[in-house]
């Protein structure tokens, strides 16, 4: 079983499953029985995908294999949580069937079963395959995969499936991978576009420049209309060009512990804790009792857990720590054993002195002021005082103190200081390393001491009362709330309720801004809801009640002024405010007459140094627009007014520097060829989506 579980931690694959009967039972294979109340027609269309219909029952045999695969990797069902995202698992995994196989069908590219074969005994092993059955040393022992191979059929059907994932997974990330390289590989740049770049990056120009910020001017001024935000949809169609989405507002009412319940769970840990230190079944105990149980672990002095750490707790013998409370959770600590091990631990306080560079000069300087320093704790300052006021690392505001720590793993001048003193105490001189100089204090003497420990962890949860009055809370909002004009006002009564907006959500999305489990809230937003209405059903999410109105569902096509008004309102009143600007300067022919229109709220300010590969002017921030119309002006050349993202600009040439032209450009091709590469790769799968022409269904299911 380990073996399994190294190879399935060095795989990131989505694996299927196995059809074990019960199994499939325990996780539900009653979705796909003959007498199914979901199934009982027999197909019902998920999507379609390249003109092929991709069944509810088709989708639910690979789901029933996921969830098969979480239940035999975790021993467990998966929650509602992880239930949403072996949803989204299943459908990726119905998306490489249909799309990745076919266009790779299409190329002729395939995976063998000699290649197979090859990656897991051959001459060509596959890396993860090499670091599972790889000794200590690091060393591949391929006759450990053909024994293991030689005996799959006596281990137990959990662990014949497991392998039987792993290798079928193996061939398709080497499939998707022999695709995405082929692609990779059609990548090219000519010499002119290495020219480009080399241009890009290496000439500069310098120039003057008078800014004129959109806040000059009022935004009542600018006197927003209707038409206005239609005009700037009209003008740019193709931006707005939108698939089928909602708006919508939401209140949130977290779901949050009280003091009561965490002093609760307090009082719990508390009477448990002397029957935890009674306790001779240790694992058993753990797993009875704690949220997220597992088995003892081995600890060095310098590896204990922090709460024993921070608390100078070196722990003894069938002894229980805490509870102590860390990140929303108490832990109680049990050293069920203290041995010995083969490696030596030290703890030790340190303050290190560096030299301003490798010249004698400074080394010297940096020493003198050690042993100066050293010879004031010797007289009996204290030592964590001069850490805090000498020490130049982050351990100064500690007073100096490193902890314990293993041998070796520390520089070697210092670990052989430490590990070869014979007591604790402040070291004679200052030892010297690659940092600088240390003056050395031992605060605990050598130790091989190992501990055997086993925790109790409890997540601090709200208690059932405490849920059921959060509850009621967010009932009573939204029935206070029935349309969003009344749902906009509550909340403005109730600044403490938590609001946000999700705009342009689509019927695919399984998360809305931070809410990582919210598909029943965008079902309810496509299917249920009306516009401006509030929703009476309190919806579960992320530890979160949430109440969602919906301002406006938008149909496929072009996005109206309802749909976009709000998300695009600061774009059309700059659009707006940059003509006010224009024809306040005018005629202006010059830098000094622009900033003699607007008196104090412009200056002229210099531009050094720039080019096209950088966009940005300090203070301001990125102005493509603005960059390339100063870099493209004629030397001592005036510009026009130039529409930027923060304001208008009015540019005045004074420079233009360039290098030689190499007139080969190698590097500079090859930098655009990975570029390419990697933006292949990161668009490959929405690429093939669309061209596979996928009209996707779930919304109708989940």
């Amino acid at each position: 079983m380990a073996l399994i579980n190294k190879i399935r931690q060095r795989m990131g694959f989505a694996v299927g499953a196995v059809a074990v009967g019960l199994l499939a039972f325990l996780i539900g294979g009653d979705l796909l029985s003959s007498n199914s109340k979901l199934l009982g027609k027999k197909e019902l269309s998920l999507a379609n995908i390249n003109g092929e219909e991709v069944s509810l029952e088709e989708f639910n045999r690979k789901l029933e294999e996921n969830k098969t695969t979480f239940f035999v990797q975790n021993n467990r069902v998966p929650n509602e949580s992880e239930l949403v995202q072996i949803r989204e698992q299943s459908w990726n995994n119905i998306l490489f069937e249909k799309v990745y196989k076919t266009e790779c069908n299409k190329l002729g590219v395939i995976v063998s079963e000699e290649e197979a074969w090859d990656m897991v005994q051959g001459n060509n092993i596959h890396s993860a395959i090499i670091q599972s059955f790889s000794d200590a040393e690091g060393r591949f022992e391929k006759n450990k995969v053909i024994s293991y191979l030689q005996n799959i059929q006596k281990q137990e059907p959990k662990q014949q499936y497991m392998w039987a994932m792993f290798e079928k997974n193996l061939s398709e990330e080497r499939l998707k991978s022999k695709y995405e390289n082929l692609i990779k590989n059609t990548t090219f740049a000519t010499k002119e576009e290495g020219k480009r770049l080399f241009k890009n990056q290496t000439d500069a120009a310098s120039a003057l420049y008078a800014f004129v910020p959109y806040s000059v001017i009022p935004d009542n001024a600018a006197n927003i209309q209707q038409v206005d935000v239609e005009e700037y949809i009209e003008n740019r169609k193709q931006k707005f060009q939108i698939d089928p989405t909602v708006y919508f507002e939401y209140a949130i009412f977290p779901i949050t512990p009280t003091a009561q319940d965490t002093a609760l769970i307090f009082s719990d840990l508390i009477k448990l804790k002397s029957e935890f230190a009674a306790s001779k079944k240790d694992t058993a105990m753990v797993k009875r009792n704690s949220d997220s149980p597992e088995n003892p672990k081995n600890y060095l002095l310098a590896q204990l857990p922090t709460e024993l750490v921070d608390r100078n707790i070196v722990p003894q013998s069938d002894s229980v720590y805490g509870p102590f409370l860390d990140n929303g959770k108490f832990t109680l600590y049990k050293t069920i054993k203290v041995f010995d091990d083969t490696v030596f631990s030290c703890k030790a306080s340190h303050i290190l002195f560096k030299s301003k560079s490798k010249s004698p000069e400074d080394k010297a300087l940096a020493l003198g002021e050690a042993k100066k320093v050293l010879a004031d704790i010797k007289a009996g300052a204290k030592f964590e005082e001069k850490a805090l006021a000498f020490g130049t690392d982050g351990t100064s505001q500690k007073g100096g103190d490193l902890g314990w720590f293993q041998e070796k793993r520390m520089v070697k001048p210092f670990s052989d200081a430490v590990f070869n003193a014979k007591s604790i105490g402040l070291l004679p001189e200052p030892i010297e390393t690659d940092f600088g100089y240390h003056i050395i204090k031992i605060t605990a003497n050598k130790t091989k001491k190992n501990f055997q420990i086993a925790k109790i962890v409890r997540d601090i949860e709200p208690s059932d009362e405490t849920k059921s009055k959060i509850y009621d809370l967010a009932s009573n909002f939204a029935a206070n709330s029935p349309d969003i004009n009344s749902f906009r006002q509550n909340l403005q009564k109730n600044p403490t309720i938590q609001k946000q907006v999700a705009y342009g959500v689509s019927m695919e999305q399984p998360n809305i801004n931070n809410l990582s489990n919210a598909r029943e809230i965008v079902r309810w937003a496509f299917q249920d809801a009306e516009e401006g209405v509030t929703a009476q059903d309190i919806f579960e999410s992320d530890n979160n009640y949430i109440v969602p109105s919906l301002v406006n569902r938008s149909e496929k096509g072009t996005a109206t002024f309802e749909d976009v008004k709000d998300m695009i309102y600061t774009q059309v009143l700059n659009e707006k405010k940059a003509k006010m600007i224009k024809d306040l300067i005018g005629t202006a022919s010059s830098l000094e007459q622009v900033v003699g229109k607007f008196k104090e709220n412009v200056s002229i300010q210099p531009l050094e140094n720039f080019n096209l590969s950088s966009p940005y002017i300090v203070n301001i921030g990125m102005e493509p627009s603005a960059i390339g119309a100063a870099y493209g002006l004629a030397k001592g050349k005036v510009s026009k007014p130039i529409v930027g993202e923060a304001g208008v600009f009015v540019f005045e040439k004074t420079s233009e520097t360039s290098i030689p032209d190499p007139k080969v450009y190698n590097d500079q091709r090859t930098q655009i060829m990975q570029m390419e590469a990697q933006r292949s790769s990161y668009s490959m799968l929405d690429v093939l989506k669309k061209l596979a022409k996928t009209s996707d269904n779930r919304l109708k299911f989940f």
